[in-house]
C-alpha cells in the first residue's frame, strides 16, 4: 500500500503521540484559554434538527477536539410519564451516540464532513475493541 501526503508539499512523518523517547515540543501560539456556552438557534422541542451558530471572532481558535454537547435529559415511561421508584432504569452505552442520526460541521457555508446516516453504528465499532 502506497502512502500518499495530504498535501504534495507536505512530508511524512510519525505520530508525535508515538515518539516517546524525545523531549516534546513546547506550544507557545495560544495564551490562555476559555470555555464558550453556545445554546442551540432552533428550538429543540419543534425541530428535529438542532443547529449551532459559533459565530468567528478574530484573533480566537476554536478547537472542535475539545468541543463538547451538554444534554441534559430525563428518561421516562412511554406515556411521558415519571418512571416508578422501584424500577430500574438508566441510558444505554453510547446513548449520546444513539440520539443523533445525522451530525454536519459547516464552515463558511461549506459542508467539511461527509454525510453519515449511521452514526450509531460507527461509534460501535469504533468503540467496541471485540468488532
Amino acid at each position: 500500500m502506497a502512502l500518499e501526503t495530504m498535501h504534495k508539499d507536505s512530508c511524512m512523518c510519525s505520530k508525535s503521540e508515538l515518539d516517546l523517547f524525545s523531549i516534546p515540543p513546547t506550544q507557545v501560539v495560544m495564551e490562555k484559554g476559555f470555555w464558550e456556552a453556545v445554546d442551540p438557534i432552533t428550538s429543540i422541542s419543534s425541530s428535529d434538527t438542532i443547529e449551532f451558530l459559533c459565530a468567528a471572532n478574530s484573533g480566537v481558535y476554536t478547537d472542535l477536539a475539545s468541543s463538547y454537547l451538554y444534554v441534559k435529559a430525563k428518561i421516562t415511561t412511554a406515556a411521558g410519564g415519571n418512571v416508578g421508584a422501584d424500577i430500574q432504569v438508566g441510558p444505554p452505552n453510547l446513548w449520546m451516540h444513539a440520539l443523533f442520526s445525522q451530525v454536519e460541521v459547516f464552515l463558511n457555508n461549506k459542508l467539511v464532513t461527509p454525510i453519515k446516516h449511521s452514526i450509531p453504528l460507527a461509534s460501535v465499532y469504533r468503540n467496541d475493541p471485540e468488532l
